[in-house]
């Protein structure tokens, strides 16, 4: 157990004031995300009960996001959406600006998952303006790392590594001044230069967040830019190097209960058994992954495996 940690659990149990307590539980939220999502979530509900039975709205609005955030990471997308619009309605009462934003992030998130693109553009573009007029620079970065990711999945590849660019651009001003590490950033820049075959770009990037992210411990975050890393070296054609790098993603995936990133990671390697011609491993794959989104009703991935196990 980390010392942050141990002492982030010790003050909870001296903490008694209902503040002080929802906001020990909001830092081991943070905490826990990065090693164990069920343990995240779980604190996130005893955060939410509490601010219910003391009728705090604004850590009920913020509990109800936390719950959205860690839902969409669950797998949980259908519920994640209906925590964010709820928290949405809270913080609009509140007259709340930067709370509604973080909350209309979530929102883009899981209607992205849900495959509603459009819908996930609105939120992102809403979420964008308001942080902009609070000159909330951590949440410019994030949410301009959130339309980078979704005009890569539009296809929209320019406007991708544009606000991808300018997603860095922010962060990099930021980071030095305790702002949130946040891995989305550099990814959504990944991803973008990864879709126009900008495959060393993405590879420098990849190889610098994973030694990153392993100094922090962050396992979560670790298992998402492996499993995107491995993605790279499978178009590469290092085909071993993506078996063996995707593998660990998985076993970070399975130890922090992060059930989003095992359905992706099983998803990749079957695609990197499927180009190996091992058809029968990359269907056994898919069908993992696919019995996971059916579970966790993660829509855009079930159209996706239905494709791959067709051609499989």
């Amino acid at each position: 157990m980390s010392n942050k940690l141990e002492f982030l659990l010790s003050s909870l149990k001296e903490q008694t004031e209902p503040l002080q307590r929802l906001q020990c539980l909001d830092d081991l939220v943070q905490l826990y995300a990065d090693i164990d999502h069920i343990k995240a979530f779980e604190t996130a509900e005893e955060m939410h009960q509490l601010a219910l039975k003391h009728t705090i709205d604004g850590f009920i609005a913020h509990a109800l996001s936390q719950k959205a955030w860690l839902y969409a990471s669950f797998g949980n997308v259908q519920e994640s959406y209906v925590f964010a619009s709820q928290a949405q309605l809270i913080y609009t009462r509140l007259g709340d600006e930067k709370g509604l934003a973080k909350a209309s992030l979530y929102a883009s998130t899981a209607l992205r998952r849900l495959g509603d693109y459009p819908g996930a553009l609105e939120e992102a573009l809403t979420a964008l303006e308001l942080f902009q007029t609070n000159e909330d620079r951590q949440g410019i970065a994030d949410t301009m790392s959130r339309l980078s990711f979704l005009y890569a999945r539009l296809g929209d590849y320019e406007q991708a590594e544009i606000y991808g660019l300018k997603a860095f651009s922010e962060f990099e001003v930021i980071k030095d001044m305790d702002a949130i590490y946040a891995f989305s950033i550099p990814n959504s820049l990944a991803m973008a230069y990864f879709h126009q075959n900008k495959h060393a770009e993405a590879l420098d990037i990849y190889f610098k967040q994973t030694e990153f992210l392993r100094k922090i411990n962050n396992k979560s975050d670790l298992a998402t830019a492996l499993n995107n890393l491995g993605t790279v070296l499978l178009h590469l054609d290092r085909l071993e190097d993506a078996e063996k790098t995707v593998t660990e993603a998985l076993m970070l995936d399975v130890e922090t209960n992060h059930r989003y990133g095992e359905i992706n990671s099983l998803f990749t390697l079957g695609e990197i058994e499927e180009k190996k011609k091992n058809y029968e491993g990359a269907i056994s794959y898919f069908t993992q992954s696919l019995e996971k989104a059916i579970a966790n009703h993660v829509e855009q991935i079930i159209y996706e495996l239905h494709d791959h196990l067709a051609a499989a």
